[in-house]
């Protein structure tokens, strides 16, 4: 199993990003997967249509 030395955690650059950006971006995603919810059901709806369009025709 490998390992990592302290030496080489010490080099690790960890970003320090402010709290104000930190809620910018969690506002940002969870708009994000608001839209992506919308954008699911929209295409549930769609293929509920389509399936009954088919079954009509038949």
């Amino acid at each position: 199993m490998k390992s990592i030395s302290i030496q080489d955690l010490k080099k690790v650059q960890i970003p320090n990003i402010s709290l104000e950006q930190q809620n910018k971006i969690e506002d940002e995603a969870n708009l994000l997967a608001e839209q992506i919810d919308i954008l699911e059901r929209q295409m549930e709806m769609a293929k509920d249509k389509r399936d009954k369009l088919i079954q009509d025709v038949i």
